[in-house]
């Protein structure tokens, strides 16, 4: 979580106490994944730690843990299951590469790895997977069917799209940085009420 400083200077005792750091109350988003293991473990770990990067810079906090979610997960409602597949399922259109479901509370996501594996260098396609990721974990947060005009929610990337991925420099547009924020509002107040729900029904 992000620190910031309490600017607040004490006397006691004529010792003067420094400004101490205190714990922002910023939620963390966390993603548990998996996948197939064709997909070589370096390509993921190096996508999961741009895609976190990505976040950071606009005040979101995301991390990536391995392994499934279990039913004993999800309390603040900012838990979310991950899994990159080797090839995408007959019925999804060919352009895609990835599928979120934003209307599940486990906001489910799916990014189809076959779609990149030509890309080449490895870095490329590490940083081409980040934002596929990005853009996925964003239409779960956001619980909407939407794309942005530019940056990462773009519907399709051109190749000036692709070339700023490569270099790490395509950002989220201002609008998605707003809805973000607000889903994840909504995720953690409807996480909230679901247990306040479930407790009553324990008492009665």
């Amino acid at each position: 979580m992000r620190e910031k400083l309490v600017l607040t200077t004490v006397m006691l005792f004529g010792i003067v106490v420094l400004p101490v750091r205190a714990m922002d109350a910023t939620p963390t988003v966390t993603i548990y994944m998996d996948h197939d293991t064709r997909i070589p473990w370096r390509e993921v770990f190096w996508a999961t730690s741009q895609a976190s990067r990505m976040f950071a810079k606009i005040g979101t906090l995301v991390q990536f843990r391995y392994g499934r979610k279990t039913q004993t997960v999800g309390q603040s409602g900012l838990e979310l299951d991950m899994y990159i597949g080797m090839q995408a399922p007959t019925r999804i259109h060919s352009d895609a590469l990835g599928i979120p479901h934003p209307f599940r509370q486990d906001g489910r996501i799916e990014v189809f790895y076959s779609r990149i594996q030509n890309y080449t260098p490895e870095l490329c396609r590490s940083m081409v997977l980040a934002n596929i990721m990005a853009h996925e974990i964003v239409h779960a947060l956001e619980g909407i069917d939407r794309h942005a005009a530019t940056g990462v929610m773009k519907a399709r990337w051109n190749f000036e799209d692709l070339n700023r991925i490569r270099v790490g420099t395509l950002e989220f547009d201002t609008s998605d940085i707003e809805l973000i924020r607000a889903g994840i509002e909504k995720r953690v107040n409807g996480a909230g009420s679901a247990r306040v729900n479930s407790v009553s029904k324990m008492v009665r």
